[in-house]
């Protein structure tokens, strides 16, 4: 039943420009608690990774420094000589190791990033549906919006949808604790 009061909107919504395009973006909703979840988890990841990235990579920087100080173009065997005497095998092989990390979370984080994304794009473009409309009074909206076809979109587009619907979904402030600290 459709009621004959008017109801205000109660969540935060956000207007992005993508592409030229004007996209309404709200938070995300309980039922993608799971993406969120595993992407802040995830995304949690990636700033230790970077740090050690970044000392293995400042070892082979000051290599390069010194090289480029001696004013000749070394050769690629030079390079690599040089590398040896300053970086073992063990902090190479971490680099190597740190990048495959890197790049799997990366990968994780896409695919999680679409499938949220995906639904907050589908919430703004399917709202006056009438078949989204029936299934959300069914509730059953979400069910119905991943079963149609995926909304083209960019990478960095797609993760800025979803880091908004995460953003927008969060508390504002922390959840007031009662004074038996529960």
């Amino acid at each position: 039943m459709v009621s004959k009061v008017k109801i205000p909107k109660l969540y935060r919504e956000r207007e992005l420009d993508i592409l030229g395009n004007k996209v309404l973006i709200r938070g995300y909703r309980p039922i993608d608690h799971d993406y969120v979840v595993a992407l802040i988890s995830k995304q949690g990841q990636l700033p230790e990774l970077i740090k050690k990235e970044d000392k293995i990579k400042g070892l082979m920087q000051g290599v390069f420094q010194k090289m480029a100080q001696s004013g000749k173009q070394p050769t690629e065997e030079e390079i690599n000589k040089e590398l040896l005497k300053n970086i073992s095998v063990e902090d190479f092989d971490d680099l190597m190791a740190i990048k495959e990390e890197q790049e799997r979370l990366q990968g994780e984080l896409q695919v999680l990033s679409e499938a949220l994304a995906q639904r907050g794009l589908k919430r703004f473009f399917y709202r006056n549906d009438p078949e989204f409309i029936q299934a959300e009074r069914e509730n059953r909206g979400t069910e119905y919006i991943d079963s149609l076809d995926p909304i083209e979109i960019d990478p960095d587009n797609m993760l800025l949808v979803a880091t908004t619907m995460i953003e927008l979904g969060s508390p504002v402030k922390p959840l007031p604790v009662d004074d038996k600290g529960k």
